[in-house]
């Protein structure tokens, strides 16, 4: 793969990456976006600033676009990747109107977060405490998340988030 567009994704996604300067991806997002566009598990380990949160978005967002009543959701260990990641990710939705994302992160207005959740959103970011509390709250529904990343999930084990992940892969569906 020497562009994206070998990938076949919709033109609009495709417009958005030209438009934020990729062209060619990365050895991460040539292995990964094949696999993920064919809704396949996966679980990839690459270097900082290798390409990974595209690596996952790009097939995330291409899938979304494709069915509109589909929901993605992406875990991580912090709020600084978090933030990250929702601002990678907002430079690549051509039509905020299209996709609504909401992050869910601690040390932020819960009550903007519970507006944002109210239009309910193709996209969560989300850290795992943050997400539990929703969950408790019930201000937040996850039975519908069919795509799932759970970014840098070896740190969050490694941060002692394990009780965290079991409480809400129990919301997720099978």
């Amino acid at each position: 793969m020497s562009n994206f567009s070998e990938f076949h994704l919709p033109t609009a996604l495709e417009n958005s990456l030209k438009k934020i300067g990729f062209h060619t991806p990365t050895l991460i997002q040539k292995k990964a976006i094949p696999i993920l566009l064919k809704n396949q598990d996966l679980m990839a380990c690459a270097q900082t600033g290798s390409g990974k949160t595209g690596a996952y978005l790009i097939p995330m967002l291409a899938k979304l676009i494709a069915h509109p009543k589909s929901q993605g959701m992406v875990l991580a260990p912090t709020r600084e990747l978090a933030q990250q990641i929702s601002d990678f990710l907002q430079s690549l939705i051509f039509d905020p109107k299209q996709i609504h994302v909401t992050r869910l992160i601690g040390g932020q207005d819960i009550r903007k977060q519970f507006k944002s959740l109210q239009r309910k959103p193709q996209i969560i970011i989300a850290t795992p405490g943050r997400l539990i509390d929703h969950l408790k709250r019930n201000t937040v529904q996850i039975n519908k998340v069919d795509h799932l990343v759970l970014d840098e999930g070896d740190r969050m084990i490694d941060m002692g988030f394990a009780p965290q992940l079991e409480k809400i892969l129990k919301f997720l569906p099978k």
